[in-house]
């Protein structure tokens, strides 16, 4: 359900992929707002075979090439699933909310537990000097929270990359990894939704090409796999 019209006119831009542009909700500000850039059921055409098979399995409807439709859709399967701790590494999503922009989807804001920005694994790759030893333990315990927690409640995310896990910092002894974009399945057979053992093999295998193709700057430096 749509809620009152929010302006984001004058919004703060705080980040811009291919897909969607991300404002910070100005009116509750530790929420963000993501807005499409492509009005997929007016713009969007298929074109690939693979777009086209996709599109059939999922019942011919455009909207699921809309990212934002796929995670409001991929957190209301988490919420039916009542398992215990869903949520732990993801932001909270407060649905669709209609704005000047267009329909978008509003999200908690992660910020460190004193309310500074949270810096990304992107930041920790690029700036190196910003991780002493003790802090590159905390984010290899961290990460493993994190791998951890995708196993065993099978969450599904699209894509896993260091520009789109935020670090944050709990207390000077623990931080705890978010994934802030980029949830649900997108497979032409959507298995893993249905089977977790599916699910399990195809959570591994995305976990151990990220931790070779994104983080062996982190394990290398450390001397662990």
């Amino acid at each position: 359900m749509l809620t009152t019209m929010i302006s984001l006119k004058n919004a703060k831009i705080i980040g811009r992929g291919e897909d969607r542009i991300v404002y910070q909700d100005p009116v509750t500000h530790n929420r963000c707002i993501k807005i499409s850039r492509v009005l997929v059921e007016q713009e969007f055409n298929i074109r690939s075979i693979r777009d086209w098979l996709f599109w059939l399995s999922r019942g011919c409807n455009i909207q699921y090439f809309d990212y934002n439709f796929i995670d409001v859709l991929y957190v209301r399967f988490l919420q039916k699933q009542k398992k215990s701790r869903p949520f732990d590494h993801l932001p909270k999503c407060y649905g669709f909310v209609d704005t000047d922009m267009g329909k978008g989807v509003a999200w908690e804001l992660i910020c460190n537990s004193d309310g500074s920005p949270c810096i990304s694994l992107r930041d920790c790759y690029l700036q190196p000097e910003i991780l002493g030893v003790h802090q590159k333990k905390l984010l290899r315990q961290g990460l493993s929270d994190f791998f951890k927690w995708q196993l065993k409640h099978h969450i599904m995310l699209r894509e896993m990359g260091l520009i789109n896990t935020l670090v944050r910092q709990i207390n000077n002894s623990k931080i705890c990894l978010y994934h802030i974009d980029a949830i649900g399945c997108v497979d032409i057979i959507p298995l893993a939704l249905h089977a977790d053992w599916f699910a399990d093999l195809r959570i591994r295998s995305k976990i151990h090409s990220f931790k070779k193709k994104k983080l062996a700057w982190l394990y290398s430096s450390t001397g662990k796999k």
